[in-house]
């Protein structure tokens, strides 16, 4: 059996006349082209100068491109500014020949382009291959219109049959052979066409057609039919005969029917239907296109004879630009980010969707840093701690691979998230929320626990509550505190962190503040004891403390993460610190050391296991305080911590870490201010801060397609902050009984070092009450 297929046009309106001139449906009989129109148009107004000469990205500001409004539609642009026009790529175009003197075309018509069905050669008769083919590759020259693909190289491939574009009678128009069709697929094959355009219908298919189908996807060849304008008609609810060849197992996934919608995405009404193509059936614009017939005259066409060239082009623009797709993954990669159309979802109107090649150009599916099958977040692969506060990147680019193989640039800089600055001061009013409870266990031991009804696990139960007091009251924290000799004392803890404990055993005095923290003991970062342990042993006026705990890190969820679950992500911690003080009269000095590891994080901070993170870190501090409680009631106190932070392990991208960070405050106090039971304490405090160090990093920063393989540069991440945090406080507290009473006023410069964040300050009552 031998097919007749038909040009595909609904209407072709003349530019500033607006004729209609309409194409006959039909199945799969000879039918008619589209007439001449009925009166010569008037000729488009000149040109336009043209702009100054473009940057050296691709100026898309000018008339020939708003003229070109499938461009726009499609969202091409983004293809251009990768550098994707379609250089070096062949398109196939089986139709009624070109225009070959037109400039639009000039140096990109292949010479293997041919005369199928005759000896005539390549030369438009009837304009409908013309203006198909400038739809997909009109020149980029500040003239008329641009093609979407303008750079890419026409194989014109003529299948009217001779004779039949001159009959311009009723049942008149070009007819085209399904055999001369085969043929010209496979020249296209011999040829190295990337995609071939079909706008084309009106006929069924034959076995000859659909092997040369076979053959073109084998080779990996993109085909685009047109669905046909038979949308008004009841045929209309499927594509056309010819493009159904798409649902047959000879097209392997490899050919896409190309539907029409308008400007604003609704189907048009002269389009077929996806039906039961809907799983190859792809949405363009094919209303009102503009380009221009073998004359030269422009028109505005509308069928979906113009919206196969739209999608034909997208193919170019994507294999140009990612030469490593296969043509079925083109195909995948078109219908997965296609916009949806209609119903959500796939659909028997719109099929896939609507062409997007925004979405298109982004990355699908996963995406893992070149060279490695670990995952990469497009939007956060590192999470900071309060001590690296308003750290700044540069040099983090990386090359990243997504579910196409497909290589993009990624600045790692953007896929940082950075510790918010910490709510000090309703924090700190929640931890004293609550009440306190201490009892003697024994002559050599005590026991002290803080319950709040807001813990969120329980730890032990205070048997002397009752009824709703003992239903809604949890232990917040708790102590066991024993002597076992004269010079030693021992203390475990649930909720408390071990400075605290030790602290406690060996008696130094650390000020209440709200904000202003004291150095000693600082870890940066947000953390929750769950135990600790103690030890103090006392020789003369020499102390010594050993301290253990073991808790958590906590680091904030992706938002996504935490609006479904606990808003923090934990990982566990464990210190040990050994400390010396020493008593000379009203002199004090405390000196220490403690090294903590951290099971995922680095110094609070978490790093996707795409760049090694997950291994931990080790780090040590050094701390020292010195006190001296004068005459009259006055007091002054001020200490210093110093961390050396160690990332954990090394790979092919985590090339290792260091830290260094440094706290530091002062305070003095006097009692007797105004009466003998008050204090006023002021406060100087920087928290800790990293003021040096970063991540040495392994990245891919350049990938070669054809091996595969990315070419990798050692960068720097910077973890130290410009903002340094200074915290001043001052307290008043004066006892009332059993109580006591402290107003707190406070002032925080480049608040979580954070040094374009505007400087706060505020103040509290406290009125607390023992029990």
């Amino acid at each position: 059996m031998t097919g007749k297929a038909r040009l595909l046009v609904a209407t072709n309106i003349p530019l500033f006349l607006a004729l209609a001139a309409c194409g006959g449906g039909g199945g799969g009989g000879t039918v008619n082209s589209v007439p001449t129109p009925a009166a010569a148009p008037n000729p488009v107004p000149p040109t336009p100068p043209p702009p100054p000469p473009p940057p050296p990205s691709i100026n898309t500001n000018t008339t020939e491109f708003s003229n070109s409004a499938g461009i726009d539609h499609a969202n091409a642009t983004v293809a251009y500014d990768e550098g994707a026009t379609g250089a070096g790529i062949t398109v196939a175009v089986l139709d009624s020949g070109i225009d070959e003197d037109s400039s639009e075309f000039a140096g990109r018509i292949s010479a293997a382009s041919r005369d199928i069905a005759g000896s005539r050669g390549i030369d438009d008769e009837s304009g409908h291959g013309t203006s198909v083919s400038a739809v997909i590759a009109a020149n980029r020259d500040n003239a008329n219109v641009v093609g979407m693909a303008f750079d890419s190289t026409l194989l014109v491939l003529r299948t009217d049959e001779p004779g039949s574009c001159a009959d311009t009678g009723p049942d008149g128009g070009c007819l085209h052979n399904t055999g001369d069709l085969a043929d010209a697929i496979d020249i296209a094959v011999r040829n190295n066409a990337r995609t071939i355009n079909i706008s084309l219908g009106g006929g069924g298919t034959t076995q000859r057609f659909r092997n040369a189908v076979a053959r073109a996807a084998n080779a990996g060849i993109v085909i685009v039919i047109s669905a046909g304008n038979e949308g008004e008609e009841p045929e209309g609810d499927n594509p056309d005969g010819l493009a159904l060849v798409a649902l047959s197992a000879e097209a392997n996934g490899h050919v896409i029917i190309a539907g029409s919608v308008d400007r604003n995405d609704a189907i048009s009404d002269f389009s077929n239907r996806a039906g039961d193509g809907q799983a190859f059936y792809l949405g363009a614009l094919g209303e009102r296109v503009r380009s221009f017939d073998e004359t030269g005259t422009n028109y505005l066409f509308s069928g979906t004879s113009y919206s196969a060239p739209q999608i034909t082009a997208a193919v170019a623009l994507l294999a140009s630009a990612f030469p490593n797709l296969t043509g079925s993954e083109i195909v995948q990669l078109l219908f997965q980010s296609a916009r949806d159309g209609g119903t959500a979802g796939d659909d028997a109107i719109y099929g896939q969707g609507i062409l997007d090649l925004r979405e298109a150009f982004r990355p699908q599916g996963s995406t893992s840093l070149a060279g490695s099958a670990t995952p990469v977040s497009m939007a956060s692969n590192i999470t900071l701690s309060a001590p690296m506060g308003d750290a700044r990147q540069s040099g983090t680019g990386a090359i990243i691979l997504d579910g196409f193989s497909r290589a993009f640039a990624i600045d790692l800089a953007d896929t940082v998230r950075r510790s918010t600055p910490s709510t000090q001061l309703a924090d700190s009013l929640a931890v004293n929320r609550g009440g306190q409870f201490i009892a003697p266990a024994g002559s050599d031991a005590i026991l002290a626990f803080t319950i709040d009804a807001r813990a969120t696990q329980t730890r032990i139960a205070r048997l002397a509550l009752r009824g709703e007091d003992a239903r809604r009251a949890r232990v917040a924290a708790g102590m066991i505190a024993a002597q076992l000799d004269a010079s030693t004392r021992i203390a475990f803890a649930v909720s408390q962190d071990g400075g605290s404990v030790g602290a406690r055993l060996n008696g130094r005095v650390r000020p209440a503040f709200l904000i202003a923290r004291e150095a000693v003991g600082d870890s940066g970062f947000s953390s929750r004891a769950d135990t600790s342990f103690a030890l103090h042993r006392r020789a003369g006026a020499l102390g010594v403390t050993i301290v253990a705990e073991r808790g958590q890190a906590l680091s904030p969820h992706d938002r996504d993460q935490a609006l479904a679950r606990d808003a923090w992500l934990e990982s566990g911690y464990t210190m040990m610190g050994i400390a010396a003080d020493r008593q000379w009269g009203g002199l004090r000095l405390d000196g220490g050391l403690s090294l903590m590891a951290e099971d995922e994080t680095f110094l609070g901070a978490r790093f996707s296991e795409a760049l090694g993170g997950g291994q931990g870190s080790t780090s040590l501090f050094a701390d020292i305080a010195l006190r001296w409680a004068g005459p009259d009631g006055w007091s002054l106190g001020g200490n210093m911590r110093h961390g050396w932070s160690f990332a954990n392990g090394s790979g092919a991208v985590l090339r290792g870490g260091t830290l260094r960070s440094f706290a530091v405050s002062a305070d003095i106090s006097k009692t007797g201010i105004l009466a003998d039971n008050d204090r006023l304490s002021l406060r100087v405090a920087q928290p800790l801060r990293v003021y040096r160090g970063g991540l040495r990093l392994n990245l891919p920063t350049s990938y070669d397609y054809a091996l595969q393989t990315p070419g990798y540069e050692n960068r720097f991440f910077n973890l130290a902050p410009e903002g340094r945090q200074i915290d001043m406080e001052a307290a008043y507290s004066r006892r009332i009984g059993q109580a006591w009473l402290t107003g707190h006023l406070f002032y925080r410069r480049d608040p979580g070092h954070y040094a374009s964040i505007d400087n706060d300050m505020g103040g509290a009552i406290r009125f607390t009450l023992g029990f």
